[in-house]
């Protein structure tokens, strides 16, 4: 009783009536019914995942493409490969591999992987492999600098610069939950689309690089949008 006087004791959110602390959610190996993955791992369910609806995030690609080459071919390197900014400031031309049957940037930042940069954004095609708007964007450079993207006097962009192209393009637009898009949003909305195309979890992780609790709220947005999509199907045939 001293001791909790003296504050020696304090109340935490983490801790139970029993003085333990609480165990975080526990999810179970394997595939729920609808054969969705469940990640054999301890899981932190505070992370949101926001990602775009589709209608802005072709909006922001439109945008992109008028105010300029490097700035659409941006946008498309967010929504199209699910890179973060620093991620993407840290790529290289020569990090770039295109042929007709495949797209890929080599990621350096963080964990060393390859990333595929997809034709298909949210149901709109841009481009091919060959043709889109990152080879665009490389084919029209006469510099040498080495960097995948640079800034108006040649040296490589900073995360600070790519994010206030971000704010010009996002300018007066607003999301489902009333407040601005930001450049994470768009690394959410990719992976949320890949689980929703069919890819699996281990194979989400090697591209991500990231741990499974950390794409446990991604696989829980995936089933949360496949429900709605089934209601509104059943819905129609009604």
């Amino acid at each position: 009783m001293t001791l909790f006087l003296y504050g020696a004791i304090v109340e935490d959110a983490s801790v139970g009536s029993t003085g333990w602390p609480i165990a975080p959610d526990r999810v179970d190996t394997g595939e729920d019914s609808a054969g969705w993955p469940i990640a054999p791992v301890l899981v932190d369910t505070s992370e949101k995942v926001a990602d775009l609806p589709a209608n802005l995030v072709h909006t922001l690609l439109r945008r992109a493409k008028k105010l300029g080459m490097q700035e659409y071919a941006i946008l498309y390197v967010l929504f199209g490969a699910g890179l973060s900014l620093s991620e993407i400031i840290g790529l290289e031309r020569s990090h770039h591999i295109s042929d007709a049957h495949q797209q890929f940037l080599q990621v350096t930042q963080g964990v060393v992987r390859p990333v595929p940069v997809n034709q298909w954004i949210l149901g709109k095609r841009y481009g091919s492999y060959r043709h889109n708007p990152l080879t665009q964007w490389l084919k029209s450079r006469k510099d040498n600098q080495l960097a995948l993207f640079i800034d108006a006097g040649g040296q490589p962009l900073t995360e600070a610069m790519v994010q206030q192209q971000w704010q010009i393009l996002t300018e007066g637009l607003l999301t489902p939950e009333g407040y601005p898009p930001s450049p994470e949003q768009a690394q959410q909305t990719w992976c949320v689309e890949m689980l929703m195309k069919g890819m699996d979890l281990e194979n989400l992780r090697i591209l991500t690089g990231w741990d499974r609790a950390k794409l446990q709220p991604y696989i829980d947005r995936a089933r949360e949008k496949a429900a709605l999509e089934q209601a509104i199907r059943l819905d129609q045939k009604a």
